[in-house]
């Protein structure tokens, strides 16, 4: 007989819009004195790593029921709303969990009527009952081997970041694969089958005759490795591939878990459209914390030409973070965050293997982007957190479905919109039983720097659930 979700450990606390749970977990890994006693870019993490960076009652925190049974059942109703102007529909949160030996398999589906009005959402939004599936997976462990298989949202980057290489920006998409857990390494390989795209071009002719326009099939490979180089420094290397055609399936060099794509796609005259990163970590002082994401899509050297960095641009993304807890006032955790993604990163010359799963992107959630980003987050009496943001932003002319056209622009491409977004989050639990999150968001716009005309945004995100 099984504890469901008081004693699954291994299973994971899923990533949440609608709370602020994360944050807290940054605070205590920054305020917990044993800085490596996880992974910390390997997320989501499972129950058994949040009870070891976490002092606070995180399963009283979550009113988890302990269930003496191997299969557990929940309907959580409510409702919802986001736009401009608050109104109110029908929320449904149903999730089941069977838990036999070590062995979970693990179902969560939000029926949320805010899919309507998102515009980067794939799914039929014309139904009575407008979701989506978020979670949906097969977990078995065996000692430090844990296999997958399934639906969930992953980040491999920074806390409270997107990931530059594999991240909870889209919508969570199937995968399979492993993770191998040691006490100072990790390394961890999926694979998926993304979703066909219809408009697909080849540029250079190779896949695709130039005059053509194919229905392709789309194809992902993912490989992490962390290492705990001290108790204060944490390293992390990625790889991963994006790749298909007209009658693409999957490719034994593709899958291969501990393969080197790039050499081995050299010699294999396999295309693919390959990415490679580098994450950081160190804790300065008992309070503080720096982080780096760095991706790489493309660097150019002069291999080939002398002047081939003069007329070629580089593909690269970067995250520099810095953290900290406790300044002035206790239980609060303030981050200074600088985001710049060059203006073809994550596309190709054949837009199908641009980095995307249905519409959104795979990574970060746009190129020719530059970002300054302050967050204060204050942590009440549990469940109750206060979040606080405000973001300068620079967007170039740009989108990740455009073919590489390989010419060496200023960054980011004009028109350039520059923006102001300023929000404010609460979420808490009302008498025991009743989940309420809400977020007011204020966008100032304007297409010169000076913003001498503007044009405002402001938007309401509400969710309230009770938990039966």
């Amino acid at each position: 007989m099984s504890t469901v979700f008081a004693s699954s450990l291994d299973m994971y606390l899923p990533f949440e819009n609608n709370s602020n749970e994360y944050y807290v977990l940054e605070y205590q890994i920054i305020k917990n004195k044993s800085f490596d006693d996880i992974f910390i870019f390997k997320q989501p993490y499972t129950y058994n790593e949040i009870n070891k960076i976490s002092t606070e009652n995180y399963f009283n925190f979550h009113q988890k029921t302990k269930l003496n049974s191997e299969l557990s059942f929940r309907i959580n109703p409510g409702f919802s709303s986001n736009g401009e102007q608050v109104s109110l529909s029908p929320y449904l949160d149903i999730s089941s969990i069977i838990k036999i030996d070590n062995t979970t398999l693990k179902i969560g589906v939000d029926f949320d009527k805010r899919l309507i009005n998102d515009d980067s959402f794939h799914g039929d939004k014309n139904e009575i009952l407008t979701g989506y599936v978020r979670e949906a997976y097969l977990l078995s462990k065996f000692n430090n081997l844990e296999f997958f298989a399934g639906r969930l949202s992953r980040n491999y980057g920074i806390l409270n970041e997107y990931s530059l290489i594999f991240s909870n920006n889209s919508f969570p998409f199937d995968h399979y694969g492993f993770s191998l857990s040691g006490n100072k390494t990790n390394y961890s390989f999926y694979v998926s089958r993304l979703n066909d795209y219809e408009d697909s071009i080849d540029s250079e002719g190779i896949l695709i005759p130039l005059d053509s326009i194919m229905t392709t099939k789309r194809f992902f490979s993912f490989q992490h490795l962390d290492l705990k180089l001290s108790r204060k420094i944490q390293l992390g290397l990625s790889q991963s591939i994006v790749y298909g055609g007209q009658n693409q399936t999957f490719e034994g060099l593709y899958i291969n878990p501990i393969n080197f794509y790039y050499s081995d796609q050299r010699n294999s005259r396999v295309q693919m459209n390959g990415f490679w990163q580098l994450l950081f970590s160190y804790k300065i002082t008992d309070k503080s914390m720096l982080y780096l994401d760095f991706l790489v899509d493309d660097f150019i050297v002069n291999n080939d030409e002398p002047d081939e960095r003069d007329k070629n641009p580089d593909r690269l993304g970067v995250i520099v973070k810095y953290s900290f807890i406790d300044f002035i006032c206790n239980q609060t955790l303030n981050t200074l965050t600088y985001t710049r993604i060059s203006n073809d990163t994550y596309i190709s010359f054949r837009n199908f293997e641009n980095y995307f799963y249905q519409l959104k992107g795979i990574g970060y959630s746009q190129n020719s982007y530059e970002s300054m980003k302050l967050t204060s987050t204050y942590i009440g009496k549990l469940p109750t957190i206060y979040n606080f943001q405000i973001k300068f932003n620079k967007e170039g002319n740009s989108n990740l479905f455009r073919i590489f056209e390989a010419e060496k622009n200023s960054f980011p491409l004009t028109p350039i919109l520059y923006s102001i977004n300023l929000s404010g989050a609460i979420s808490c639990l009302v008498y025991e039983k009743v989940r309420f999150f809400y977020q007011f968001l204020y966008t100032l716009e304007s297409n010169q720097i000076d913003f001498f005309e503007t044009s405002n945004i402001v938007n309401h995100n509400i969710r309230v659930v009770y938990e039966l």
